[in-house]
């Protein structure tokens, strides 16, 4: 395997960059959401001119990379490794003043996660990860956490509404001490890594910028991702015996 880590430290710096330009837009509070298709989907200026500025960066660093961006769509330049960027995951949260947002990058080669890199620019955390190497949130390693019982459990729930299939998956969850919806999947995952939450229960879907450098962070951290067989395309994150015995057979 190629050594990523002047890559990852490069993705690190990309980040960062993206989220002072979103910190100080924030701080500002100019930024008015409009609306892509639903009112649930919300997009600032600050989304378009952060990823603008990524993707210069990926650009300038890396000329032949392909990229796959939450605002801009697809760039085939026919390589292999293709950059996913979501350059403010949390816009909901953004655009009404909540502090809770983050800047996450993930390089995928051949459709393998290698390294992912979430920032969260007002908490000034960073956490990064490549294939093979242990998470590290600002510097230090971080492992999952393993709780005893779910009842003693705290988890991340980015699923969809009972109506959109969210409620079977929801149900078996409901006796933790507590489900949190906080409006951002990047930051979500990193939580599960960093052992703050438990684990995250989710929708995997095509919009691979949501999850799939989180998940590489998850797995770096000690910990696994299972796709329910029972119910497709949702998937939980975080140790793995701990996600065995709650997601059922």
């Amino acid at each position: 395997m190629a050594d990523l880590s002047d890559d990852l430290a490069a993705a690190v710096e990309i980040a960062a960059a993206a989220g002072a330009l979103l910190r100080e837009r924030f701080h500002a509070g100019l930024d008015t959401p409009s609306f892509k298709g639903s009112r649930r989907d919300v997009v600032t200026a600050a989304d378009t001119d952060a990823e603008q500025l990524i993707l210069a960066a990926i650009a300038d660093r890396w000329p032949g990379d392909s990229v796959l961006a939450e605002e801009s769509g697809s760039t085939d330049r026919g390589s292999e490794r293709v950059w996913c960027v979501d350059p403010l995951d949390g816009t909901t949260n953004f655009a009404a003043g909540v502090p809770h947002f983050a800047v996450a990058l993930c390089l995928a080669v051949a459709g393998e996660p290698r390294l992912a890199v979430t920032h969260d620019p007002l908490r000034g955390e960073t956490g990064a990860a490549a294939l093979g190497e242990p998470t590290r949130l600002d510097g230090a390693p971080v492992r999952v956490r393993r709780p005893l019982h779910l009842e003693e459990s705290v988890i991340a729930d980015n699923l969809p509404t009972e109506a959109a299939g969210g409620g079977a998956l929801r149900r078996p969850l409901e006796p933790a001490r507590g489900l949190r919806e906080t409006g951002s999947m990047a930051l979500d995952l990193l939580w599960v890594a960093a052992g703050r939450f438990d684990a995250m229960a989710y929708r995997r879907s095509d919009r691979l910028w949501d999850y799939l450098g989180g998940e590489l962070l998850v797995r770096g951290a000690g910990g696994a991702v299972r796709e329910l067989e029972h119910i497709p395309g949702f998937a939980l994150a975080g140790d793995a015996a701990f996600i065995a015995e709650i997601g059922g057979p």
